[in-house]
């Protein structure tokens, strides 16, 4: 499969909402690429274990065994950690950002390394007072050349720059003038976990996510909904070698509270009853896994899990950059929303979706 281009990799998803809005999260998923264009690097294989505690609280450790067939070559990783939506914007996560990030861990061959916040943003001239020229001259873009009039591109800030970055301001409009990050962040629609890789050639790497976030679900509803989208690994070349996806009940969750699950252009899952939890083999072997939080849960044993495996899966990709997600009664799969691009809607990429009933949450 042909390396996205940059603007088709700025693929951000946030999850589901039910009845009254409520509202929205973004999720965890699958790395993308975004500083190499490079085709010759596969994701050969990935071990994801979802955790669902009550609460809507939710824990992934997600190993990603990476392949480079052709020349030595550095990679910038990232995925969004929030997202633009119609009940609220990613602006959140700045307040109070450190430099580098606390959370998600990310470990590249059982080495933990350092994760920088990349800020994703539409390039709108019309409405800007500075130049690409400018923009250039401020913070570290992933591209060069100027973007077109509604693209996706991502930047990232010096990390001193934070230091002076008022993020009150910015909110409630205070009379003082913006500075040119300011200007920009007003635009600002993810913020995203980035992270450099560097690969020899034919070598492998093991790069692993570890990170806690909060599910979506409705003011008036006692669910909460997981959505785990694979359409970001169709980012590398070829297809996933080999997959599996590990869902489990835990704290005072029982799988009995799993209320309904299904996938969307990938395999289904089955039921596994008492599993004794094992990484894959593939992931297990490789260079420093045991320096890994997935390797702690070797031998765990667990009821009931809910497992995807799949076997050279090449997801299905949204055939435009989505920007964010959004709930609509007449589809209550959801749409799409292109943004700037226009208005258009598309079915779910390929994705996995579980409905958890809140053992906790009560009416008032």
């Amino acid at each position: 499969m042909k390396l996205l281009s940059l603007a088709a990799t700025i693929m951000i998803f946030a999850s589901h909402s039910f009845a009254d809005a409520g509202y929205l999260r973004s999720i965890v998923q699958n790395p993308v690429p975004a500083s190499s264009l490079s085709t010759s690097i596969e994701m050969t294989s990935e071990d994801v274990l979802i955790e669902i505690y009550p609460g809507g609280y939710a824990g992934i450790t997600a190993s990603f065994l990476f392949t480079n067939f052709g020349v030595a070559d550095t990679v910038i990783m990232y995925f969004p950690v929030t997202v633009h939506t119609l009940t609220m914007g990613p602006g959140l996560g700045l307040y109070d950002i450190t430099d580098p990030l606390d959370s998600p861990v990310i470990t590249v061959n059982g080495i933990q390394t350092e994760v920088h916040p990349m800020i994703g943003n539409t390039w709108l001239p019309q409405y800007n007072e500075y130049t690409w020229q400018d923009v250039r001259s401020e913070v570290f873009t992933m591209n060069e050349a100027e973007p077109d009039t509604g693209e996706f591109y991502c930047y990232i800030v010096d990390p001193d720059s934070w230091d002076d970055y008022d993020f009150m301001k910015l909110v409630y409009g205070d009379s003082g003038e913006l500075s040119l990050l300011e200007e920009l962040l007003t635009f600002v629609n993810s913020l995203n976990a980035s992270w450099t890789v560097p690969f020899g050639c034919g070598e492998e790497v093991l790069v692993e996510v570890s990170m806690e976030y909060n599910m979506s679900s409705g003011y008036e509803d006692p669910y909460f909904t997981m959505i785990y989208p694979l359409f970001t690994g169709a980012s590398w070349a070829g297809s996933i070698g080999t997959g599996r996806i590990t869902a489990v009940a835990a704290g005072e969750l029982s799988f009995t509270d799993f209320d309904s699950w299904y996938s969307v252009a990938m395999p289904d899952p089955v039921i596994a009853e008492d599993l004794i939890y094992e990484p894959l083999r593939s992931i297990s072997c490789a260079d420093g896994f045991e320096n890994t939080v997935l390797a702690a849960y070797s031998g765990e044993y667990y009821e009931s899990a809910l497992v995807w495996e799949f076997t050279d899966f090449e997801p299905v990709v949204s055939p435009s950059e989505w920007q964010y997600f959004y709930y609509s009664p007449e589809n209550p799969d959801g749409r799409f929303h292109s943004g700037a691009a226009g208005v258009d809607t598309v079915g779910w990429s390929s994705s996995l979706r579980i409905d958890v009933r809140d053992p906790l949450w009560k009416m008032e």
